[in-house]
C-alpha cells in the first residue's frame, strides 16, 4: 500500500504520517489539516493518525507511545528505577510521561527528547453515521466527526505527556472548538470537497439549499 504522508509545517515539529485513515477516507487528510489550522502545538508529539478498526470513535494508547532519548538520559532512568526496585526494559521509555521525567529529573533538557505518539481514529464507524446524507453534507459532517475525534484523542496525549495522566473532561471539553472552528469556515470547507470530490454545481447547489 502506497503510504500518504500528511504533512505539516516544519516549524510546527515532525510529519504526520496518516496511510491508514487515508485509505479508508480520502478526503481524511482535510480534517488533519483543519485541526492543524485551528491547534497546531496540538499534533506536535502525534506521529501517526492510525485508524481503529471497531469499537470507540478513537483511542489513544500509551502502549504505541515512541520516546527516543539520549543515551545518558537512558542510563539514568535505569539507575534510578534500580534503585526503587523497578523492573527496566526498553519499552518502559516509551511509557514514562515528560511531566515525570521533568519531576524526576529537573536538569533535564525535554528539547533533546524526541516523542512520537499514535492516536486512533475509527473512519468505519463514523462513515456509517452519515451515510444517509447527500454526498456534499456526507463528507462534511464526516471531516468534521474526524477532526473533532482527532482533537479528542490528542487531547488525551498532550495531557498524558504534559500532566501525566488524562481523563475524559479535557478531550470532551476540547471537542466543541474544532466543531465551531470548521463550521465557522464551512464556505471553505464545502469548496474543497467540491474540488476533490468532483460534486457538480447543481448537486452543490441542491445541498446547499
Amino acid at each position: 500500500m502506497k503510504t500518504i504522508i500528511l504533512k505539516k509545517s516544519q516549524s510546527y515539529g515532525p510529519y504526520v504520517e496518516g496511510s491508514e485513515i487515508k485509505a479508508k477516507y480520502d478526503l481524511a487528510d482535510i480534517a488533519v489539516e483543519l485541526v492543524r489550522e485551528y491547534q497546531p502545538k496540538l499534533l506536535y508529539d502525534i506521529a501517526k493518525v492510525g485508524d481503529l478498526q471497531s469499537g470507540a470513535y478513537g483511542v489513544f494508547s500509551t502502549a504505541e507511545n515512541m520516546h527516543d532519548l539520549p543515551p545518558a538520559m537512558q542510563d539514568r532512568i535505569h539507575q534510578f528505577m534500580n534503585s526503587i526496585n523497578v523492573e527496566f526494559n526498553e519499552n518502559s521509555l516509551n511509557l514514562i510521561p515528560k511531566k515525570t521525567l521533568m519531576d524526576i529529573f529537573p536538569d533535564f533538557d525535554i528539547s533533546s527528547m524526541s516523542v512520537s505518539d499514535t492516536i486512533r481514529v475509527n473512519i468505519n464507524r463514523i462513515i456509517s453515521e452519515y451515510s444517509n446524507l447527500d454526498p456534499l453534507n456526507f463528507h462534511y459532517n464526516v471531516i468534521r466527526e474526524i477532526a473533532a475525534t482527532i482533537v479528542h484523542e490528542a487531547t488525551h496525549e498532550t495531557e498524558f505527556e504534559e500532566v501525566g495522566e488524562t481523563s475524559e473532561s479535557g478531550p470532551l471539553a476540547a471537542e466543541p472548538g474544532i466543531v465551531n472552528y470548521i463550521d465557522q469556515n464551512a464556505d471553505r470547507v464545502l469548496e474543497m470537497i467540491k474540488n476533490r470530490t468532483g460534486i457538480t454545481e447543481e448537486q452543490y447547489d441542491i445541498a446547499q439549499q
